[in-house]
């Protein structure tokens, strides 16, 4: 009476919704994976952009070698890093500037390490564009309070004012290019 059928049911239309089944979800994944993949890449570079991006991508990977080289200089000879910046003689062979010099190279290998090995972003080239003045400025200060103008402190200054005019013309070519991706909180 209340007997439920035991007639099994084809094995085709099992087969069918389970591949069907299959096959909308590999559609979903691979839809997702697209959608990613346009969200976090950017437009191809155009024949306006490709040179001067290329330019100062490797303008950057140089900064990064030439503050690892260079903060390994600091933190080890930090007397004749000062002088060779411009600071007197008298200064420099003190231990307070030694060590604050010594404390100073430990944050310029670390941009080194950033500058070799992280992606050029648009927010980590506003922070060193950020960093370039406040560094021309306290530099400039500390040269006309405790030092002479040198070759070296020279150098110092050609070299991150070249570096900022850098970083403002990626941050002017490809503000709009170079979406990053947002932080999570």
């Amino acid at each position: 009476l209340g007997q439920q059928s035991t007639r099994p049911q084809p094995q085709e239309s099992k087969n069918t919704t389970t591949t069907t089944t299959r096959r909308a979800l590999v559609s979903q994944v691979v839809l997702s994976k697209k959608q990613k993949a346009t969200m976090t890449t950017t437009k191809k570079p155009t024949a306006l952009t490709a040179v001067p991006e290329s330019w100062c991508t490797r303008v950057f990977y140089f900064e990064g070698w030439l503050c690892l080289l260079s903060g390994l200089f600091m933190l080890v000879f930090p007397s004749l890093s000062l002088e060779t910046m411009g600071v007197a003689a008298s200064t420099a062979s003190g231990g307070v500037a030694a060590g604050n010099l010594r404390q100073f190279a430990t944050m310029v290998i670390l941009m080194g390490y950033v500058g070799v090995r992280a992606p050029v972003v648009k927010e980590v080239i506003e922070a060193a564009l950020l960093a370039d003045f406040l560094w021309m400025g306290a530099y400039a200060h500390m040269i006309q309070e405790h030092g002479a103008w040198t070759p070296g402190s020279i150098f110092s200054i050609g070299v991150t004012a070249l570096l900022a005019l850098t970083r403002i013309s990626f941050l002017l070519f490809f503000i709009n290019d170079k979406k990053s991706p947002k932080r999570s909180a």
